[in-house]
């Protein structure tokens, strides 16, 4: 049922190639003709990881399959059905995964293309508005939306009073004043996780005014150069949905 296109010769015609490097496999008459970050959500074969992280980087819900944790191909069938999730997959799985999800719930990617095309391929097909403040909103590790603000210096404090091999008792820090939307902030949250606070340097904090943590996981964020180099590399996408 596919159409297979001819190999683009150059970048320039792998870029064009992008937008229509999704294959429907069903109805999709019954999607709204827009979607917003929080109007569509997708499921991801492990295989195509790559392109479940760039959809995260730029805010899309997306539940990545994990073979680590005993996921294989045709639990994303069940997550698409529990969940109301699309599935994007490619190859063999999507041979059977068409067979078994409702029509117009499995779309196949271009596997040739790089984890940002597909990225933009999606956005196309789907129709999806990605804004600014879309990106990085959601957490790549875990797909959480939900984040603490933590201002520099209470992060200075939890940072001085952390060692990787001996996390310190919440009492330690009782007395910090409170940081947005909580009455107190511990290194451990209230789900038992660990904020990660490994990657925060004493430079960093030199230069950073607000963490952003993951409310999740506990991995930590914070707006600097890899921010603006992703910003620079989607800006021609969100210009490029802006001026359609």
């Amino acid at each position: 049922m596919s159409c297979r296109k001819s190999k683009p010769k150059n970048k320039a015609d792998k870029s064009k190639a992008a937008a229509q490097s999704v294959n429907v496999f069903g109805d999709r008459s019954h999607l709204p003709s827009t979607h917003t970050t929080q109007s569509i959500k997708f499921v991801v074969s492990n295989m195509l990881q790559g392109l479940g992280k760039q959809l995260r980087l730029l805010g899309v819900d997306v539940h990545i399959i994990d073979d680590e944790l005993g996921d294989d191909h045709d639990d994303a069938a069940r997550i698409s059905h529990t969940e109301n999730r699309i599935i994007l997959t490619a190859g063999k799985p999507f041979e059977r995964l068409s067979a078994i999800a409702p029509a117009g719930r499995c779309f196949a990617i271009d596997t040739e293309l790089s984890a940002r095309q597909q990225a933009l391929a999606v956005l196309k097909h789907f129709d999806i508005v990605i804004t600014k403040e879309n990106i990085f909103s959601r957490c790549q590790t875990c797909n959480n939306d939900v984040y603490i603000i933590v201002d520099r210096f209470i992060m200075a404090d939890m940072w001085r009073r952390y060692t990787p091999k001996l996390a310190p008792s919440p009492d330690h820090l009782a007395n910090l004043r409170p940081s947005t939307g909580y009455n107190r902030l511990d290194i451990q949250l209230s789900n038992g996780v660990y904020l990660q606070l490994d990657p925060v340097s004493e430079m960093v904090l030199s230069k950073v005014d607000a963490f952003f943590c993951c409310a999740l996981c506990g991995k930590v964020f914070w707006e600097g150069s890899h921010f603006e180099r992703v910003h620079k590399s989607f800006e021609e996408i969100l210009t490029l949905k802006d001026s359609e």
